[in-house]
This record gives C-alpha cells, structure tokens and sequence, in this order.
C-alpha cells in the first residue's frame, strides 16, 4: 500500500476552506455508506435502475471527494498495486470494445460501467478509511453492525411468514429461491459472508462492553442463522471458513483477547449450538431437502459450465470473448441439457478467463497473488486499533467470498460487489498520519 500526499498550489488552507472540505469528505462517506446500504434492499442492486443508481451515486461520491481535496488545497491518495489490477480489467474491456473484439458490444459497456463504479468505490473506500478519525472506524463498526443485524432478522422472519414473496408483496417474474431481499438464496448468503466477520471483527476490538457486546454476539449468531436457514450450501460453507480463519488467527497470533471477549466467544458458541441443535431435529433437514431439489443449478451443471467456460478461453485465448459477453457466447458451447437459460458460469474466475482470455488469466494471477500478499501482510502485523480489526474482517470477508465464487456468480450481483469492492478497500488500506474528517 502507497499513500500520496500533495499539495495543490502554493495556496495555505485557511480554517474555513479545511471546514468545507470536511464537510465534503462528510458527504462523500455517507454517500458511499447510502450506495452499500440501499443497494441490497433493491434486490441486489440487478434492475438497471438500480445499478445505475450505484454508478451515478459512485460518481458524484468521487466528485465530492475531489471538491474537499480543491478546498484543502491538499491531494491524498491511497492506493495499492491491488488497485492497477482493476485499471488492468478496464483497459482489456475498453480495448475489446474499441476494437470490437467482443461478442456482445452491449454487454461488454454495461460490464465497464459497472466495473468502473466498483473501482470508484474501492478507491474511495480505501482512502476514506486511511483518512478517516481514529472515531470514524467505530461508527463504521456500529453501522455494519446494525445493518447486518437488521437484513438477518428480516430476512428469517420473511422466510417464515411469507417464503415466495420479497417484502411479502413481490413474487419475481422468473422464479427464485427467494432470501431476505435477493431473489437467490445463495446471493443473500453471499452478502452476509462479507457483513458477518465485519461484525465478529468489531465485536472483538474490545472498544464496546456490557450488555451491548452480548448484544453484537447475538447480532452475529443471527446473521450465520440466517446464513444457514438460507439453505445456501456454498454459504454455510464459506461461513464456516470464515470462522475457521479467525478462530485460528486467534490461536496463532500472541494477542490474547479479554476474559471478556473471551466469555462473548463462548457464548457465541454455545448460542450457535443451541441453535443447530433446535434447527437440526427436523428443520434444517427439510430446509437443505428443500434447497438441494429447488430447480437451479445442481453440482455437476455447475462443474460443466465451469468446463465450457475454460473452452471458450481456448477458443479465443488472445482477447476472450469481451466483458460481459458470457450469456451471448455460451449456448454455442453447453455441453449439457437444461431447460434453464444460462446467464453465467456460476464460476466467476472461469467466466472471466472466457471473456478475458490470456490477459485475464495474466491479470487473474497477480489479483490473487497480490492479494495473497496483502493477507499475509494483516494477519502478521500487530492489531492495535479498531480500525486494525476491520481490517482484519474485511480481509476475511474477502476471503469468504472468493471462496464461494468457485461455485456461484456473487460477484456479477452489482450489490454485492459493491461490497466487496468495499472491503477490499478497506483490507488494503495502510493508516494515514493526518485525518481529513472527523
């Protein structure tokens, strides 16, 4: 990670002209926070009106952050190797639009603007919480926190009263396996799998106490309950991951938590226990039957579009088949029998490779190998703050869902990649010496 700090002109920042600008960088964080919060509620953000909304939100976030910078005179960039990645995929698709190397010129434009929103978010986010007041980690904390209570509770209490119907008035026109706000199941795990180590890294900060750390140990145990009830195979897997990761951090790093936060840990445990063992006796069953002969995607469909896609890739090795361009390109290629339409790999590094070709798989490896580095790199440095321990989690998070990208197409639900571009900012980001907003 690398942060720039300039000076705009010879111009001195007056007291008022560095108000202005945090009351710019104000708008610009509630902005982003408005855009990550209200784009799962639109059923993952998969209309268009709604990941255009994400784009022009993005956009103006940017612009706000850029009018703070004029206002303070001052520039401050904080950016990883990581970041050149996600200019590396903007360029390839920019040049296979230009050259017309894509299948599906439409696709592959609607692919660029909505990559382009997440790079915007990953650098702002990035820089934001660089920036950011010592205060500002643990209202992000809060925020998450209670967010993500709320999308759980929510989403167990429809899955009881009304299963078919989101916000129990919409059926969707084609079906689904309806979960909280998301139209699949397995969408919905997908997000919490990047809200819930963000809530178990806030919870372990040890900057809350009381009543109120029980209360963000329940708020946890109802999110990885909504996780399984969900009924998402991937999900619960990805979860438990996630939880096997921390708790060996734990046990390997010579930070020892309170007796306090230990006494949370274990009544988490025992809560999940509880609860698995009420579940398990007869409904958890029939809700995993119930998932496992629900109409969509089996394992070895999965596989084989996996398969299909990697021989794409070898039909155009040079420039893919264009960003964006799966679902047009695919039908000449299935290998199997299905009455559903195939929109993507359920693979999200395979249906790269196919519309990225040679130099996706090239970018693909750096990705991953830089933010392999960057993992090592959280987890060996000492975790001194709050601010360390979101790091912490959105590290985790990362990891979770990329996991269950091997199985599944999270990453092309506009919403949640929105969050994962957040956390990613936020697990690249290094600590700034001079906050900009309060």
């Amino acid at each position: 990670m690398s942060a720039i700090s300039y000076e705009l002109g010879n111009l001195v920042s007056t007291t008022e002209s560095v108000a202005r600008s945090r009351r710019w960088i104000t708008s610009c964080q509630l902005l982003l926070l408005a855009i990550l919060f209200s784009s799962p509620l639109a059923f993952g953000a998969v209309v268009p009106a709604a990941w255009g909304a994400i784009a022009i939100g993005a956009s103006v976030a940017l612009m706000f952050w850029a009018a703070a910078c004029v206002q303070q005179r001052h520039l401050f960039l904080n950016y990883s190797r990581s970041h050149f990645v996600v200019v590396a995929v903007l360029l390839v698709a920019a040049l296979q639009l230009a050259t017309h190397a894509t299948a599906d010129a439409i696709g592959t434009r609607e692919a660029l603007v909505k990559l382009g929103s997440n790079s915007i978010i990953l650098f702002l986010t990035s820089t934001l919480f660089a920036i950011a007041a010592e205060s500002s980690p643990r209202r992000f904390g809060w925020l998450i926190s209670a967010y993500s209570f709320a999308i759980a509770l929510f989403a167990i209490v429809q899955s009881f009263a009304s299963p078919d119907r989101i916000y129990w008035a919409i059926t969707p026109r084609w079906g689904g396996f309806i979960f909280g706000p998301y139209v699949n199941h397995n969408h919905y795990a997908g997000l919490m799998e990047m809200l819930f180590p963000l809530t178990i890294a806030f919870l372990l900060s040890d900057r809350v106490g009381g009543p109120i750390r029980f209360w963000l140990a329940f708020a946890a145990v109802i999110e990885m309950a909504s996780v399984v009830l969900s009924g998402s195979r991937a999900g619960i897997m990805s979860i438990a991951l996630e939880s096997g990761i921390l708790g060996a951090y734990l046990l390997t790093k010579k930070y020892f938590p309170s007796r306090r936060i230990v006494v949370t840990l274990v009544f988490i445990a025992i809560s999940i226990g509880l609860l698995y063992s009420w579940l398990s006796s007869d409904f958890l069953a029939k809700r995993l039957q119930s998932a496992l002969q629900h109409p969509e995607a089996s394992y070895g469909e999965r596989r084989n579009m996996a398969s299909d896609a990697l021989v794409i890739m070898r039909h155009f090795p040079s420039t893919g088949t264009g960003l964006g361009s799966f679902s047009t390109v695919y039908p000449q290629y299935q290998s199997f029998v299905t009455d559903q339409q195939v929109e993507h790999a359920h693979n999200d590094y395979a249906e790269f490779l196919a519309e990225t070709g040679i130099p996706g798989a090239v970018i693909l490896v750096a990705a991953l190998a830089l933010f392999g580095a960057h993992v090592r790199n959280n987890l060996r440095q000492p975790v001194l703050s709050t601010a360390d321990w979101m790091r912490i989690g959105a590290t985790i998070s990362c990891l979770g869902i990329m996991g269950h990208s091997f199985v599944d197409f999270n990453l092309h639900i506009p919403a949640n990649a929105a969050w994962f571009a957040a956390c990613l900012g936020i697990a690249t980001t290094t600590s700034a010496t001079e906050p900009l907003a309060n």
